[in-house]
């Protein structure tokens, strides 16, 4: 497989000018460019710009993948869109980034691979989209993604065993569809994803309608006035903000969950695909077991009816053996072990013996069955 590299932009909250269209063309003639978009699947050469800047001058998304096992997924953020000390909690290890950038922040994803995670056959041109939702998510205040990033430096081994988890958000009980792609993407590993949500809420209590409409009724009407003014000047980070504020207030009168360590969290996920491991061999085993039993029985059967007709089965057996070739002789050979079992169901071992030596005798100018016979402990 050939090496390649593939770079992906899009913009959310703006869109691309003319002139700013014209510059990117400058830095590649072959990209798909949009209003919206920017991207380019290399297999010789390079970008001729250092993404981070793209994504700070032109973007709000980005995604870089390169089939030598290295993924970035960034997003680009007004500094006032978020809580950067609360997002730092999660970069403890390489995979998450959270970058001030003058007026904006980038926060950023990366797994470099060992090839047992990411599927490095796919060229990586709909991750992106996959992923997109997760950058209103980060700015509503769902932390999950970051988590699960911290989640994914666990499962490398690049936290401590003693590191005591940053913080569980509330929902890791309940993931969507960019997150679930997320994990399928990154191969974080789904044992581990069940064990950080252990005593998680399965639902999504504080994204519920009628808590977000009271609370946004209990605001005082300036505030309300203030935020209408900033939706009517076209500012896309209110939403977010609001979810985010919203986030806060329910989950400060939410019970904290406990927290607790890599290593246990480690030895947790190790213990369920264990057990996983376990009750799929018992399975199996259990089904082997049926099938040798309903085997037996049809050999069994087998045998009663061939034990009726054991005087032409002996026929047949010389007539296979009479024909010379080496297929009748592995039939009549196979004939000759059912002969066999037919002959020791009915105690009939030594009269079988005494046949098995008178064939042998009538026959021994034919080495290719005798050599069967021989295979067969005939």
């Amino acid at each position: 497989m050939s090496e390649h590299q593939y770079y992906e932009f899009r913009a959310i909250d703006r869109v691309l000018t003319d002139r700013q269209m014209r510059e990117l063309r400058a830095i590649s003639t072959r990209a798909v460019i949009s209003r919206t978009s920017f991207s380019n699947y290399y297999t010789f050469g390079d970008l001729k710009a250092n993404p981070r800047d793209l994504l700070v001058k032109y973007f709000d998304a980005s995604l870089y993948f390169a089939n030598w096992l290295f993924l970035e997924v960034a997003f680009r953020y007004p500094k006032s869109a978020l809580d950067l000390k609360r997002l730092r909690r999660y970069a403890a290890g390489p995979t998450v980034e959270v970058r001030s950038t003058g007026p904006d922040v980038v926060v950023a994803i990366s797994v470099e691979s060992d090839g047992e995670s990411f599927d490095t056959a796919d060229d990586a041109t709909g991750w992106l989209a996959s992923l997109m939702a997760l950058r209103a998510d980060i700015a509503s205040g769902d932390d999950r993604a970051l988590y699960l990033g911290w989640l994914f430096d666990v499962q490398c081994g690049e936290i401590e065993d003693d590191v005591v988890e940053p913080a569980r958000p509330e929902e890791l009980g309940h993931l969507n569809p960019a997150l679930d792609s997320f994990i399928d993407i990154v191969g974080i590993d789904r044992d581990l994803v069940t064990v950080a949500a252990e005593g998680a809420s399965p639902t999504a209590p504080s994204s519920a309608t009628r808590d977000i409409h009271g609370w946004l009724a209990g605001l005082e009407t300036s505030e309300h006035l203030t935020l209408l003014a900033r939706i009517a000047r076209g500012d896309a980070i209110v939403g977010a903000e609001l979810r985010r504020r919203f986030r806060q207030h329910t989950q400060g009168r939410a019970a904290a969950l406990p927290l607790r360590t890599a290593g246990e969290l480690r030895a947790r996920a190790e213990a369920i695909a264990e057990r996983r491991r376990k009750t799929a061999l018992e399975h199996e085993a259990r089904e082997r077991a049926a099938r040798e039993r309903e085997e037996q029985t049809a050999r069994d059967r087998y045998l009663t009816h061939l034990g009726k007709r054991e005087r032409r089965a002996w026929q047949q057996v010389e007539a296979l053996i009479g024909t010379r070739r080496p297929a009748d002789y592995a039939a009549a050979v196979e004939l000759l072990v059912d002969l066999r079992d037919v002959s020791g169901r009915k105690g009939h071992g030594a009269t079988f013996a005494k046949r098995i030596r008178a064939l042998r005798l009538a026959h021994t100018k034919k080495p290719s069955l005798f050599a069967r016979l021989r295979k067969a402990g005939l």
